[in-house]
């Protein structure tokens, strides 16, 4: 499937995928959340200690792909 045929799709952009391991002891509702985070599309990961650590990896990855 070509990108612009995932975008046309429901509008989710493969540029945009991520996959988040969460470790053991992570509490979401809490916002205490710690673990690994891979932006698919460029294999690019990190290690990350909190929402904010996670948000901003994110942010990053979007602003490198024009978002």
């Amino acid at each position: 499937m070509t990108r612009e045929r995932d975008q046309d799709a429901g509008g989710l952009d493969p540029a945009c995928t991520f996959v988040v391991q969460l470790r053991a002891g992570s509490d979401v509702t809490r916002e205490r959340i710690s673990g690994r985070i891979e932006h698919v599309m460029s294999g690019v990961n990190e290690r990350f200690e909190s929402l904010a650590d996670l948000l901003a990896f994110m942010a990053r990855r979007a602003m490198s792909h024009g978002r």
